[in-house]
């Protein structure tokens, strides 16, 4: 699933010492909230 939303853009992924570090894509904030609200009334 993470793969998916790096691929789509969803996501940030930075190189640390200490592994990956993956951060939001704060540029698509709408589209991201627009998901979480569709997945939840699904539920």
């Amino acid at each position: 699933m993470t793969r998916k939303l790096i691929i789509r853009g969803f996501l940030h992924v930075k190189p640390t010492a200490y592994g990956r570090e993956v951060s939001l894509n704060m540029s698509r904030k709408k589209e991201i909230e627009e998901l979480i609200a569709k997945y939840f009334e699904q539920i």
